[in-house]
């Protein structure tokens, strides 16, 4: 396989504008996976520990794209107060507009590298989070003439389907709040969902999630079921035994999870 580091997606953003390749050696179509990384919009690389499951991935046939995008800046926190954003600190939806500019380079420019025969679009925690946005909240990609769900699969493993909490704390609210608005996934799921042919839908969450993070997924799931989402194409898994994300550094449990649902 082949690994193509610090490809540019975005200029304008310096290196939150760039992505890592890895690429199969089968000259053949194969899919390719759009990955976020996670690290609470304010902390990660796309280097984060994923590199053994993306190259792992490549190995066995699907494509990676490991995307950086923009992260909060915050202010050491006052003793019982939120912490302050910097004053040159990106704000929402910046992260967000990045991610969708990500996916939009790679389907003008990414066939250049490799053929690619399907599209799927995910991260991990934060980087769940912006995959969510990218599927719910069809405007973003809308601006890069892509329908989202249009594309083959997402993948929201341990994503925060309300509004995250540090957008919360962006807003100076408390980040253990539960909020429903235009920043959250949830708000965006309507009679939409259960239209035409769309994309299939992996959530995946640990046994021992961040508190109210398991409940949040499964109001996810239960809510795209509702709505009509056709249930052959929802998945829904709980990692057994496992905290937040802690199933991400098992290259051997992590990347055949991600694998099996590609092909399935």
């Amino acid at each position: 396989m082949t690994v193509l580091r610090d490809l540019v997606y975005a200029p304008e953003l310096g290196p939150f504008g760039q992505l890592d390749l890895y690429l199969p050696d089968d000259a053949g179509t194969c899919p390719l996976l759009v990955f976020f990384h996670g690290g609470g919009l304010c902390a990660g690389d796309r280097g984060d520990g994923r590199n053994p499951v993306c190259l792992r991935l490549a190995r066995s046939g699907i494509a990676v794209a490991a995307v950086s995008y923009r992260l909060y800046r915050f202010l050491p926190p006052s003793p019982g107060k939120e912490a302050l954003l910097s004053a040159d600190s990106p704000r929402y939806p910046d992260f967000i507009e990045d991610g969708a500019k990500a996916v939009a380079w790679l389907m003008q420019s990414g066939r250049q590298f490799h053929p690619f025969s399907s599209w799927y679009v995910g991260g991990s925690s934060a980087g769940a989070y912006l995959a969510m946005m990218l599927f719910f909240d069809t405007r973003f990609l809308d601006r890069h003439g892509i329908d989202a769900r249009a594309l083959d699969g997402f993948f929201f493993d341990a994503g925060q389907p309300t509004v995250h909490f540090n957008v919360l704390a962006e807003r100076g609210l408390d980040s253990r709040l539960v909020r429903i608005d235009p920043a959250a996934p949830l708000y965006w799921a309507d009679a939409g969902l259960a239209r035409g042919d769309m994309p299939k839908i992996c959530i995946v969450y640990a046994q021992q999630d961040i508190v109210n993070r398991r409940e949040q997924n499964l109001l996810l799931y239960r809510t795209m079921l509702h709505l009509g989402y056709d249930s052959g194409k929802l998945r829904i898994i709980e990692m057994k035994g496992y905290g937040h994300t802690g199933y991400n550094q098992d290259v051997d449990v992590y990347a055949p999870l991600i694998e099996n649902w590609i092909r399935a």
